[in-house]
């Protein structure tokens, strides 16, 4: 009969143990990133909606005043203005819309990751004490030996 070679369980343990680390790492590593990149996206949806409040309001106070026809019919005026305001909320609703959305999907994803904190916690712990107890224990014996061994060799001489 074919005997089957065994498999190399010291290499399998480290690379359980290391795999549970980096997944454990990723799980604490990238919610920071995620919410740093949120914090990023609110502020710039919101500079650029005042930023844009600010130049319809400039542009149509602009126009009022150079175009003589309209000086003189304030009413009329202050309807532009007023339908560019609303303009302008209409756009940070969306935007704010957006921002909502994008919140949602970076809560979900935050969920995942604290999946992946636990699942590399569950892989990291058993790998490391499989590999210590089932292996790294008896290399450790082993070069004890041999270094005592070369101790007592070199005493001798």
């Amino acid at each position: 009969m074919v005997s089957l070679p065994s498999l190399p369980t010291d290499s399998l343990y480290k690379f359980v143990a290391v795999a549970g680390l980096a997944l454990f790492g990723i799980g604490f590593i990238l919610p920071i990133l995620v919410k740093r990149d949120m914090s990023e996206h609110s502020w710039r949806i919101t500079t650029e909606s005042d930023e844009r409040i600010r130049e319809n309001t400039a542009l149509l106070l602009q126009i009022i005043r150079s175009n003589p026809s309209l000086k003189g019919d304030v009413e009329r005026n202050q309807l532009l203005i007023e339908q560019t305001e609303l303009v302008a909320q209409a756009e940070n609703h969306r935007k704010k819309a957006e921002t909502e959305k994008k919140q949602k999907s970076t809560d979900r994803n935050l969920g995942y990751l604290l999946t992946c904190r636990i699942l590399g916690f569950v892989f990291a712990a058993p790998g490391f004490v499989l590999w210590y107890f089932r292996v790294q224990r008896y290399q450790d014996m082993l070069l004890q030996a041999d270094v005592e061994s070369k101790i007592s060799t070199v005493k001798r001489t």
